[in-house]
């Protein structure tokens, strides 16, 4: 099958915007917190070691990890699976697609 003869049902277009918009977006929808947020930005964007954080923070390690891997699933969710115009809105929204914690 050649790409031009494929349907775009399982092709979703990349999210449009700086990684920072994207994540403003996605706590304006209600799919991650402020916190979330800016958890996912210092760890996967800024490159901030994760562990670092929590030190800095004063949270533990694990919980830290925990957060960020529910927020990363609820944002993937929120991105890929029905894309960002279409995903309903709260951490809840994430529970029918496979990717909740």
């Amino acid at each position: 099958m050649h790409l031009e003869d494929r349907t775009d049902r399982h092709i979703r277009p990349s999210p449009v915007g700086h990684p920072d918009e994207v994540l403003d977006r996605a706590v304006r929808r209600g799919v991650i917190t402020p916190r979330e947020a800016d958890l996912i930005g210092r760890t996967r964007l800024e490159k901030e070691g994760l562990a670092e954080l929590a030190r800095r923070t004063g949270s533990g390690y694990l919980t830290c990890r925990t957060r960020r891997t529910e927020a990363d699933e609820r944002l993937a969710a929120y991105l890929l699976i029905s894309g960002p115009d279409q995903m309903p809105r709260g951490p809840e929204a994430a529970a029918g697609t496979g990717l909740a914690a």
